[in-house]
């Protein structure tokens, strides 16, 4: 087994999660049988209701549903990951955020094993500029990207409903970093993809029924 990275610089800068295997199928934005995949991006503050409003979106209309940060979370926990002990190191600091190349790594091998014409949801991606600057340049320049949603709430909501999710990194002044985090290194990503006129901005407020039907709309308008 390959020995773990020590450090953020042992990991270098270069896009070379192209290489992992697996990733070929998908590398021309298709899957083995040659089926194009569509790619939905999901950017939301924490608490924005990323996972519900995904979740909701796969059961009623088949899409997959993966989030970053849950394939991050399980690549940290794994016994014999390759990555979990600089991700754990990462992650103690509210606001930090994984290096791109190893969160483009995770996000590849996930999109390699979708169904033949799969519409897919990425939710929390790309966050940042690394991020976006990492995914164009690789899989982000052979696959179709269909619409980048924004489901967009105030900082107050955002603490409201974090902290009534009872998870142990929810605490206000880890919400709180993590609230000013997104706006700092996602808004110029939001803005980025308006101006290329993909971006469905959603209003977040409300019911999860109301921000569901509104996210249907956007979508419907694609």
């Amino acid at each position: 087994m390959a020995a773990r990275p020590r450090t953020i610089q042992s990991l270098g800068s270069r896009c070379s999660w192209l290489a992992v295997g697996g990733l070929t199928a998908v590398m021309n934005g298709s899957n083995q049988n040659g089926s194009q995949l569509a790619l939905i991006f999901v950017l939301g503050a924490p608490g924005a209701g990323k996972d519900v409003q995904c979740s909701l979106l796969s059961e009623k209309l088949g899409y997959v549903h993966l989030s970053s940060g849950d394939l991050i979370r399980t690549e940290r926990d794994m016994l014999d990951s390759q990555y979990g002990t600089i991700i754990s190191e990462i992650l103690k600091e509210p606001g930090n955020f994984v290096p791109s190349n190893i969160t483009c790594t995770l996000i590849g091998k996930a999109i390699a094993s979708c169904p033949p014409s799969s519409t897919v949801l990425l939710d929390g991606f790309p966050i940042n500029q690394s991020n976006l600057s990492t995914w164009e340049a690789g899989l982000g320049s052979t696959m179709k990207l269909r619409s980048v949603v924004f489901l967009d709430i105030p900082e107050e909501l955002s603490l409201i409903r974090c902290l009534g999710r009872g998870r142990s990194d929810d605490q206000e002044q880890s919400v709180r970093k993590r609230y000013a985090a997104f706006r700092r290194e996602s808004l110029p990503v939001i803005e980025h993809y308006k101006a290329k006129g993909v971006l469905k901005t959603v209003d977040g407020i409300g019911e999860t029924h109301e921000v569901f039907e509104r996210l249907l709309r956007a979508l419907q308008s694609s």
